[in-house]
């Protein structure tokens, strides 16, 4: 069998950092891949920590067709419905899937098996593996491949699945009441569907951002109320909060607004490398505050945030281009000058098109 080529925008360095058109050989495939045919690929900032890796291929909010199966894959497409209740686990020729930050991951670890792949001390993710989401085709394991539910259209879909993932996570996985209080730090790519997620979730939202003007589109998103650090005085007591941004915060100040046994969770890394500065340390054991992280969802969860999305008309907002090596040059520009509301989409247009219209 012939090898397949595939046109696709790799980042080199070489004078100076930009994207360039090519055709690239793609690998067999094994037993459990799929040939995936590109419909969108959003742009995250975690992109930007693999431009050190010479001419890889980025992007990892992907949303494709798939095209082929693997002999090992195409038998569990043809074993496995969703009545056995593994929806998201296995996948058919011409499904639209998404997929993009977890690649692989031994499946047989006991972090595997309850459900923490994400963790799996094998796992592959981004940027591991030179090829990925900006490019016509590509192959991903199967396995982690995650059905894009009839309405959701890939462009919107697409930001979801690191992004849409990272925000549900954290009211998933810390089992969040729909009675709770909960705040997002900074209202960008992430938390504009943080407040989203919340406010679906039934949770009374509180947006905070060091910007006046994002008050009305954050309330527009979902937050109840709208906070700046100077506004915050009458502010009651939350549940639980959500950062999403990159700056150094006043973690003391933050601690603060959270009831006893309150959770701050951390999804931001912060971008000056500076220790952490916690002047008092006795709110984690006074008032049993917890300070935390979390990532991107595992594959369970994968499934149940897409539905979720669709179930509640979440969509990102987003900037949508056609895919190209000029476009993710702007793009991740305006991405690096903060400019980007909130989302930028590369789409492949014909393939798109098609895509949705099989949808309809």
């Amino acid at each position: 069998m012939s090898a397949i080529t595939t046109t696709a925008y790799v980042h080199t360095t070489s004078p100076t950092p930009h994207f360039v058109k090519s055709t690239v050989e793609l690998p067999p495939l094994g037993p459990n891949d799929a040939l995936i045919e590109v419909l969108a690929c959003s742009i995250c900032h975690t992109d930007m920590y693999s431009f050190g890796i010479e001419g890889i291929v980025p992007g990892h909010e992907v949303v494709g067709r798939v095209l082929d199966l693997g002999p090992q894959a195409k038998v569990d497409s043809e074993q496995t419905t969703e009545a056995d209740g593994v929806v998201g686990i296995t996948v058919k020729i011409g499904d639209v899937v998404g997929f993009g930050y977890l690649r692989s991951a031994c499946l047989k670890c006991e972090l595997c098996l309850k459900g923490s792949e994400i963790f799996c001390p094998k796992r592959k993710i981004f940027p591991e593996g030179k090829l990925f989401g900006f490019a016509e085709k590509t192959v991903w394991d199967a396995r982690f491949l995650y059905p894009v539910p009839q309405g959701l259209e890939p462009k919107y879909a697409a930001p979801l699945l690191c992004a849409g993932a990272t925000m549900f996570n954290c009211l998933f996985e810390n089992n969040v009441s729909p009675t709770a209080r909960v705040g997002v730090i900074g209202i960008g790519g992430l938390g504009h569907l943080g407040l989203q997620f919340a406010r679906a979730w039934g949770c009374h939202v509180v947006a905070f951002s060091s910007r006046d003007n994002k008050k009305d589109e954050a309330l527009k998103m979902g937050a109840h109320e709208f906070c700046t650090p100077q506004t915050t005085g009458s502010l009651g007591k939350l549940d639980f909060i959500i950062n999403t941004v990159s700056a150094s915060l006043d973690y003391d100040y933050y601690f603060s607004l959270l009831k006893p046994t309150g959770i701050f969770c951390t999804v931001g890394a912060q971008d000056d490398k500076k220790e952490l500065e916690i002047r008092d340390h006795t709110v984690f054991i006074l008032r049993n505050i917890r300070f935390m992280g979390s990532l991107v969802a595992s594959r369970g969860a994968m499934c149940k945030m897409l539905q979720f999305a669709n179930r509640h008309g979440i969509k990102p907002v987003i900037e949508e281009d056609e895919m190209s090596a000029q476009a993710l040059d702007t793009s991740f520009d305006r991405l690096t000058k903060g400019l980007v509301r909130y989302r930028t989409v590369l789409v492949n247009k014909k393939a798109a098109e098609g895509a949705v219209t099989a949808q309809l």
